[in-house]
């Protein structure tokens, strides 16, 4: 039988090191904090998986949601010199090519799609592209413009933003917001040893995934469960601080061209941003805390 698992918070020597004391081969890839944040691979519904799924990350998932980013860049441009009256070889240009890139980046999303249905993956965040049904050309329109802005808007603060805030949040936490984000995927064929091997991994302070659940310890289960509940809370509160800088910048861009609301929405951005920025740090110190307390 083979195990799969996902460990958070450590890197691959000291996990190594760990599987060998037991007498454990395992297979073990190492992700990088900034994967670990844009694909999502410490989220809740990874780490709640009672079995992961054959394969890890899809990595091309971000190349695919780029496409569409780019495709509704291309779109609303079209909108944009059909509303404007823009010359109209500049709105045939823009609409040929929004047509091509939409087709290019349908023909992507599929064969994604179809790999992730064949094989598992953890990064479903296009799972729902084709169960949608259209009721007419004006739904369509707007409906096609609400995919097509929120595609541009996940790709944006999920793929480029939160890493880049991250970073940041690992220079001001000297290091430990960057530590709490390094992903292990763990495949092993022999589950004898496993539960000596889980307790040492929670020693070492590692968050790991519920699928470890089933061979730890009553105690080591609960200290799972709690380690995993810290996680989730800090990525709930990375999510924000995401969200909030990202607004601030609009805000402060906004400003510019609409001052009476500019200034109210930079106060307002820049308290939530401050507010959740302090729940982060005190987040990434329970984690800390319980590394320190194993």
């Amino acid at each position: 039988m083979r195990f799969r698992a996902v460990v958070i918070g450590i890197g691959p020597r000291e996990a190594e090191a760990v599987f060998r004391a037991q007498g454990l081969t395992v297979q073990i890839r190492e992700f990088s904090p900034v994967t670990t944040v844009a694909v999502g691979l410490a989220k809740k519904r990874v780490l709640e998986m009672e079995e992961p799924p054959v394969r890890p990350v899809r990595l091309l998932m971000p190349f695919v949601l780029g496409l569409w980013a780019v495709e509704a860049i291309l779109f609303f441009l079209a909108v944009a010199s059909f509303l404007l009256g823009w010359t109209r070889s500049l709105f045939w240009l823009l609409v040929a090519a929004s047509l091509s890139w939409g087709g290019l980046s349908f023909a992507m999303s599929l064969w994604y799609l179809r790999r992730v249905a064949r094989e598992g993956d953890t990064s479903g965040s296009l799972s729902g592209l084709g169960d949608i049904v259209f009721g007419g050309a004006e739904a369509a329109l707007v409906l096609v413009a609400i995919l097509l802005a929120a595609a541009l808007v996940w790709f944006v603060l999920f793929i480029v933003w939160l890493p880049l805030v991250l970073v940041v949040l690992a220079a001001l936490t000297f290091g430990e917001a960057w530590r709490i984000y390094r992903c292990l995927w763990v495949v092993a064929n022999d589950t004898d040893g496993l539960r000596r091997a889980g307790k040492g991994l929670l020693d070492l302070g590692a968050v790991v995934s519920r699928s470890w659940d089933t061979y730890l310890e009553e105690g080591d289960r609960g200290r799972a469960m709690s380690s995993r509940k810290a996680q989730y809370r800090a990525n709930r509160t990375l999510a924000v601080v995401g969200v909030s800088s990202l607004g601030l910048m609009v805000a402060l861009l906004s400003g510019k061209f609409l001052p009476e609301i500019g200034a109210t929405t930079v106060f307002a951005t820049t308290a939530l941003l401050g507010l959740t920025s302090i729940l982060f740090v005190d987040a990434v110190r329970r984690l800390r805390g319980l590394r320190s307390r194993s």
